[in-house]
Order: C-alpha cells, then structure tokens, then sequence
C-alpha cells in the first residue's frame, strides 16, 4: 500500500506507515541537500546554478510516496524498509483559495533518482540506497573478499536504486573487486573499494570504455 507523503518546510504532519515527522524531516533534507551536493558538481561555474534547485521557498512541499518493503537483510527483524519515490522532485502547495497546485522545478538531470531505499529501527535510520547521502551497511554483513556470493545480498541493497541484474563476480586485486551486471540490458561494471566495502562504482560498459554513473 503507497502513502502520500508532504515535506513541510516546517514539519510535516502526514506521514506513511510508521514514518514520522522525525523521520521525514530527515528523508527531506538528505534528498534535497543531496540534490544541491550532486548538481554543483556538474556544472562550471557556482554564477550558472540555477536557484530553483536550492531547498524549496515557503509553500512549496517535496512530493514523496513511500512503501514497506519485504528485504532480505542480517538484521532485517529489528528494521522496516520503505522503497521512497520522490515523483521526480515534483512540489506541492496549497493556494490562497485551498486549491492545491502543482509543480516541478527543473533543476538538471539526477540519474536514477527516481527511488530509493530506507530502513528504520526507532529514531535509527539507514540511507541504504538512492540519489542522498547514504549510510555504510557493509558491516551488518560477513562479507569476504576471497568468497565473492557473500557480496551479492549486500550489492543488491546498495544499488538497489539502479535495478542492477544478474550480477557476477568477475575479478578482484588489491586495489577493486570487480562485478558485471545488468540495466536494461546494458552491461554494468560494478567496483568494489577493499579497504572500504561500501565505497561503491558503477561504470556504463561502452566502446569507449567505462562511462562512471556514480
């Protein structure tokens, strides 16, 4: 079942399935602050970024749905995930007359920014995939570099917001333990950094070489 969520500026007083405003304040600000982080690193100069992109002016709310997902995880009895949508940044607010208008501010292409993945214990919350400042898991896994399948669970969830499929183990060396998978078909290459297993790389296989996507 999806949940309509609002993102006050201020507070938010509706909330999804165990998502309160504690929580949604936090989803809020990782994805928007995120969003500002991302951008000025594509762009040349701070004089061309577009002031739409900043935090929302007064009246405007980030438009989310959020669902409870069933994830596999060590812990997965002490968390509830949620897959979160952000309607592609889309706004909502109310006018004068209590009509309620929408909009999108178009700020620049985010990829794969269209879902999510969030898990919750209390006030605990771990940003475990999608387009925001994201939280390290690896330890909650026994991961061993010398055994590649006890990578695969933990790749699924971190790269959940890319739909990434059918993904193998192909090599690994002191510097990166390499994984191939799919994006619609596409063949992705997926690095590993050993000295820290959530600093994660995904490249685009072409015939240029790899094309990095995060």
């Amino acid at each position: 079942m999806k949940n309509l969520i609002v993102f006050l500026l201020i507070s938010s007083s509706i909330s999804g399935q165990n998502l309160d405003d504690y929580h949604l304040d936090l989803i809020k600000k990782n994805i928007l602050t995120y969003r500002i982080f991302f951008l000025s690193h594509t762009i040349d100069s701070e004089y061309k970024f577009n002031y739409e992109c900043l935090l929302p002016t007064f009246g405007w709310n980030l438009r989310i749905e959020s669902e409870v997902e069933t994830i596999s995880f060590p812990e997965e009895k002490k968390y509830t995930f949620f897959k979160i949508s952000n309607n592609n940044y889309s706004y909502l607010k109310f006018d004068s007359q209590d009509n309620l208008i929408v909009d999108k501010f178009d700020c620049g292409y985010i990829p794969f920014s269209e879902k999510f993945l969030i898990a919750i214990n209390g006030k605990e919350i771990l940003f475990i995939s999608g387009m925001f400042f994201k939280s390290p898991i690896s330890h909650f896994f026994r991961l061993d570099k010398k055994k590649p399948v006890t990578f695969l669970s933990f790749l699924n969830l971190k790269l959940y917001n890319y739909s990434i499929y059918n993904i193998k183990f192909k090599k690994a060396n002191r510097k990166k333990i390499v994984f191939n998978g799919l994006i619609s078909n596409e063949t992705v290459t997926i690095e590993i950094n050993p000295k820290n297993y959530d600093d994660i790389k995904v490249f685009y296989n072409n015939i240029k070489g790899h094309v990095a996507i995060k």
